[in-house]
């Protein structure tokens, strides 16, 4: 779906747009008609690209989706709501970066849409990358975690809390020093699995690197 919205879709509009344009000018259908055929034809020339883009998202990113998923409902199972209500569940994966710099969407919404544990969405999910973008429940009160201020977009306006369907969606910048979130827990990538590290961060031990791609 992410391939398609982001390669074959622009393609088939841009030659959409053109062939409409064309079919405008008198005479010009069959260059209208060759126009939309390339643009056809260059989509399957490029198959290869969707199933390598395929397998690196069912191979790659799926288990380490799969893995942190786990480890979040895990750690949201030992705490109650309560304690959620009084301090802040902030997990920072680390490592998912490294050979995917690209893949930004790794991070709070990829672990929620699997949770299993409805308290897991009272957690903050984090990555080394871009943390864009953070989902809740709507009426769900959430504790302050020093993220920086909210994005601004193009227009030079802040982008507010956007609700739908019973979610929040809460934009953020991504903090410099993510090392230095209070009471966050960190998990390193090891094969195929995460492994805590949060003692190793805290004794300076493990470095957290911070990516702003």
């Amino acid at each position: 779906v992410t391939f398609a919205r982001f390669y074959y879709l622009p393609m088939a509009s841009l030659a959409v747009v053109i062939a409409m344009v064309l079919a405008r000018t008198p005479k010009t259908s069959l260059w209208s008609t060759s126009l939309v055929v390339g643009g056809m034809m260059l989509a399957v020339d490029q198959r290869g690209l969707s199933e390598r883009f395929a397998h690196w998202t069912s191979n790659e990113i799926k288990t380490m989706s799969v893995a942190a998923t786990a480890t979040a409902d895990e750690v949201s199972a030992q705490m109650s709501a309560l304690i959620l209500d009084e301090q802040p569940c902030i997990l920072v994966f680390l490592d998912t970066q490294h050979d995917h710099p690209w893949f930004r969407m790794f991070s709070d919404v990829t672990v929620k849409a699997r949770a299993q544990n409805e308290l897991t969405w009272r957690c903050y999910v984090m990555t080394e990358s871009t943390p864009w973008l953070f989902m809740s429940a709507q009426n769900q009160p959430l504790p302050g975690v020093g993220l920086p201020a909210t994005l601004i977009d193009s227009y030079g306006t802040p982008l507010e809390d956007i609700y739908w369907s019973g979610v929040r969606y809460r934009y953020r910048q991504a903090p410099s020093d993510t090392w230095s979130l209070p009471g966050a827990r960190y998990f390193s990538w090891q094969e195929d699995h995460f492994v805590e590290v949060t003692a190793q961060v805290h004794a300076g031990e493990r470095e957290v690197e911070f990516h702003r791609w």
